[in-house]
């Protein structure tokens, strides 16, 4: 009951509020010099008797009970005389007699002047997850005429210093001792702000009445990083955001797992697919939290940040970083994939699953393990990392989930289908760098190749447009490895297949593309570079590339390797970060 408190939202009362205290059993009635005043006195209403409810805690809850009160007692417009003990939620109206109280959180906070009260319920932090999903800052603005006159309409303004634009709010005339609750707009530009941050940060809210500031507490709101998840239990069904189905290296890994499994597989083969291919193909470490986690928030991997080489099928996570991963595939693969944290001995644990049928119009949280074992297959995903005793086996991975099912205590499963119906849609990715020069001419460069030849615009094209920039670090490295590039260009267009022209580029095109984009943001840069792009082509699985390469005396990995390792790299990288900015980064 640390921080929760009520307050007056109607009513004769007094006071405006009254804080709670940890442990103790609160009396909500009317004082009389005679007896004992209760904790919670809502005098001078006379139509609220001396004993009118009592309200405790216990196992983490709020309980409300009425004492066989004259008049009664409400709960967001449920009489609740004679019932007995009824759970109480946060921002629960209770109505006895005249006056309405209302439970407030924590995040809670009241200013005041002399006509009106205003008070904000806060989210407890907030993160580009929440914004993009239209989850809002301000969960509950509620007003409340404390003078003794009607109010004359007036504007409130709402600002948060570096989370875009102030709102305003039209509050109407209210009559004395009445409150409204009025919905507070989205804020122009926090979604903008968000998706650039790489760590969390503080921010002071600020409040103003026709342009004249409010006295009131200092409150600092607390933002996430662009990749870190509120554990909230408001904001649980967020973690859905950070399911990345369409993220490039989704898709490639997706493809790479399922290509010979039939079109008509079961849910569970799926899954098994999934896993055993991250097992076996893949060497995956298990990983602590990113630093800047805290006991508010996790930073998730993203699918780039966990498969941190295709080329060397490496990579590392958390449990959670790994759940998250395995659910994007699924649903890629158009399953239903679920989440289920539960509270290990030390820590938080995360395990992943799907249905085995597909289900429509389900919960997106789930409380209890019958429910989300009965019909659907779970795993422990840290059994596909390589470190020792972690390894396991599908059906080991399975019956470690059961385990954890059975021993650990729930704090949720997530279905992210349900969630998605609930408009929680995957984080776009953020801070998308543009193309920079140098990649552009490259990419141009292998259009007029595949036009000219004709053939088919894909990798040994792009290949052919990365060489033919004369101050590229790709032309640079092979001239040092066999002397002559444009020899080597040669070879490369003579060994091209003359084709029908096609409408579209390769799908290892693309990919290399996409790949290049999302290294450039996982190192922080504004732009994808010459050496993004190649670097991206070169990890790519072409069969098409590898013969091309192989036809001109080069290997693929010591070419990569060289381009790495290219001394004057830094200077070219310099002179294309001209405006940088924070982007998608590690954290």
């Amino acid at each position: 009951m640390t921080g929760w408190r009520f307050v007056c939202a109607r009513g004769p009362a007094v006071n405006d509020e009254w804080v709670l205290a940890e442990g103790q059993e609160v009396l909500i009635g009317r004082g009389s010099p005679e007896g004992d005043e209760p904790r919670v006195d809502v005098g001078p209403d006379e139509r609220v008797s001396r004993r009118h409810a009592r309200v405790w805690g216990k196992s983490g809850q709020l309980w409300i009970e009425d004492l066989g009160s004259r008049h009664g007692t409400s709960v967001d417009g449920r009489p609740i005389r004679g019932l007995g003990p009824v759970e109480l939620i946060p921002g629960d109206l209770i109505e006895l007699g005249d006056t309405s109280l209302r439970l407030a959180s924590p995040n809670w906070h009241r200013f005041r002047n002399a006509a009106v009260t205003i008070a904000l319920e806060l989210a407890p932090v907030y993160g580009y997850a929440l914004a993009h999903a239209g989850c809002p800052l301000i969960r509950r603005l509620v007003v409340r005429n404390t003078g003794p006159e009607s109010s004359a309409a007036t504007t409130l303004s709402i600002g948060v210093e570096g989370l875009g634009e102030p709102v305003s709010v039209r509050l109407d005339v209210a009559s004395p001792g009445e409150s409204r609750e009025y919905e507070v707009p989205c804020r122009a530009g926090a979604s903008v702000a968000l998706e650039e941050q790489t760590e969390r940060r503080h921010h002071a809210l600020h409040l103003a009445l026709d342009g004249v500031r409010l006295d009131g507490p200092e409150i600092a709101i607390t933002s996430l990083a662009h990749n870190e998840w509120s554990v909230a239990d408001a904001h649980r069904e967020y973690l859905a955001s950070f399911v990345l189905p369409n993220h490039p290296l989704v898709q490639q890994l997706t493809h790479d797992a399922l290509h010979t499994l039939p079109s008509d597989s079961r849910s569970a083969d799926v899954l098994e697919a999934v896993y055993t291919h991250l097992a076996t193909t893949w060497n995956l470490a298990y990983r602590l939290e990113p630093p800047g986690s805290a006991s508010d928030g996790q930073k998730v991997r993203l699918p780039h940040q966990v498969l941190l080489g295709y080329g060397t099928l490496s990579g590392a996570g958390t449990c959670l970083d790994l759940a998250v991963l395995i659910a994007a595939c699924l649903e890629q693969a158009r399953v239903q994939p679920l989440i289920a944290l539960f509270n290990g001995r030390e820590s938080r644990h995360a395990i992943v699953g799907c249905w085995d049928r597909p289900r429509a119009s389900l919960e997106p949280l789930l409380g209890d393990t019958a429910r989300l074992s009965r019909g659907a297959v779970w795993l422990d995903p840290t059994g596909c990392a390589r470190d020792g005793a972690l390894s396991l086996s599908f059906e080991d991975a399975r019956e470690a989930a059961m385990r954890c099912m059975r021993n650990d205590e729930l704090l949720f499963g997530l279905d992210v289908a349900a969630a998605r119906a609930d408009g929680i849609e995957p984080l776009p990715l953020a801070g998308t760098p543009r193309l920079g020069d140098p990649a552009k001419r490259a990419i141009e460069g292998a259009r007029s190749c595949a036009e000219a030849r004709p053939t088919l615009l894909g990798t040994v094209p792009l290949l052919i447009g990365i060489l033919s920039l004369a101050d590229g670090v790709g032309r640079r490295v092979v001239q040092e490895l066999v002397r002559d590039p444009e020899a080597v260009i040669q070879r490369l267009r003579a060994g091209l297949p003359v084709q029908a022209a096609q409408e579209r580029p390769s799908r290892n095109f693309n990919t290399a593309v996409d790949l290049a984009t999302a290294r450039a943001k996982a190192e922080g840069s504004p732009v994808v570079l010459e050496r993004h792009l190649l670097l991206s082509l070169l990890e790519l699985p072409s069969a098409s590339l590898g013969k091309a390469l192989e036809a001109v005396g080069i290997n693929p990995q010591e070419f990569a390797r060289a381009v790495r390792h290219d001394p004057a790299e830094s200077r070219s990288m310099a002179q294309e970060y001209t405006s940088m900015s924070r982007f998608l980064t590690e954290g």
